[in-house]
C-alpha cells in the first residue's frame, strides 16, 4: 500500500499522456510481439479503429472481444508471455471472436463508468477527511535524540507527528528495560543458587499436603553431596509443616 504523499511526489514526475500515447511511447513495432502483432492485423485486415485512429505504431492498436462470454484468453497474452499452452491455431480462432480498437476505445469499453458516476460523490466526501498516518519512527534515533536532551515535543516536531507518539515510544523503551533488568537480576539469582547449591523457597508444590516444598539446586554438587541433599528434603519438608 502505496502512501498518498508518495503516489504525489511521484506524479509531479509525470506527464499525463493518453492510453494510446502511453502504448506508442513505451513499446515498438521493431520487438517481436510487435512483428506477430502486425501479422495478426494482416490476417484481421484492419488497422484502424472505429474512431478513426490508426497510431504512429501498431502499439495503440488492441484486439476487443466482441462477447466477453466467448473469451478463452486474452491475444496479448500470447503476443507478450508466449504461452506454451496456447497454440497458434487457438489463436487464429480467438482472432476471429475479436474487433480492432484503439487502446483509449479499448479501456472506454471495459471501464464502468455508470458505476464511477455514481460512486464519486462518496470517493470525494471520503477525500475531504482524508489525514495520512505518519510513518513508523526510528526508534533508535528518537532515544539518541533524548539522550542529546532534546525535549519531546521538539522530537515530535522533528518528525512530524505528534507528541504522544515520541511518548509511547519512551514508554515501551523503559518497560522493556525494566523488564531486561528483571530477567537478568532472575537469571544471577539462578547462577548463584547454582553455584553454591543451596536450596530456595518458592519451588514446585507438594501435590499431597498443598505446602511448598524447598527445591535443591544441584549446580555443581557432586554425587555424595547430592545424596546427602535428598536425605535432607524429608527433614526440611517436616520443619517447614511445624513452621505452618
Amino acid at each position: 500500500m502505496y502512501r498518498w504523499s508518495d503516489v504525489l511526489r511521484e506524479i509531479n514526475k509525470c506527464d499525463l499522456l493518453c492510453k494510446n500515447c502511453h502504448n506508442e511511447k513505451h513499446c515498438s513495432a521493431e520487438s517481436k510481439a510487435g512483428k506477430i502483432k502486425e501479422k495478426l492485423l494482416d490476417l484481421k485486415g484492419v488497422r484502424q479503429c472505429r474512431c478513426g485512429h490508426s497510431g504512429h505504431n501498431l502499439a495503440s492498436l488492441d484486439f476487443h472481444h466482441k462477447d466477453n462470454v466467448k473469451k478463452e484468453f486474452k491475444i496479448s497474452d500470447y503476443l507478450f508471455w508466449r504461452s506454451k499452452k496456447i497454440s497458434w491455431e487457438m489463436v487464429l480462432l480467438e482472432l476471429d471472436k475479436c474487433e480492432v480498437l484503439c487502446s483509449n476505445c479499448h479501456l472506454l469499453e471495459h471501464f464502468d463508468m455508470e458505476r464511477f458516476e455514481r460512486l464519486k460523490p462518496l470517493i470525494d466526501e471520503k477525500m475531504k477527511g482524508y489525514r495520512e498516518k505518519t510513518k513508523p519512527l526510528n526508534r533508535n534515533i528518537v532515544r539518541s535524540m533524548l539522550k542529546n536532551g532534546m525535549k519531546q515535543i521538539e522530537i515530535a516536531r522533528h518528525f512530524g507527528c505528534s507528541k504522544s507518539t515520541v511518548c509511547d515510544i519512551i514508554r515501551k523503551r523503559q518497560h522493556n528495560e525494566k523488564l531486561q533488568t528483571m530477567l537478568t537480576g532472575q537469571r544471577r539469582s539462578d547462577r548463584d543458587c547454582l553455584d553454591t547449591g543451596e536450596a530456595r523457597q518458592g519451588g514446585r508444590m507438594d501435590s499431597g499436603q498443598g505446602n511448598r516444598r524447598p527445591v535443591v539446586c544441584h549446580g555443581s554438587m557432586d554425587a555424595p553431596e547430592r545424596r546427602r541433599g535428598r536425605e535432607q528434603l524429608p527433614r526440611l519438608s517436616q520443619s517447614a509443616q511445624g513452621v505452618g
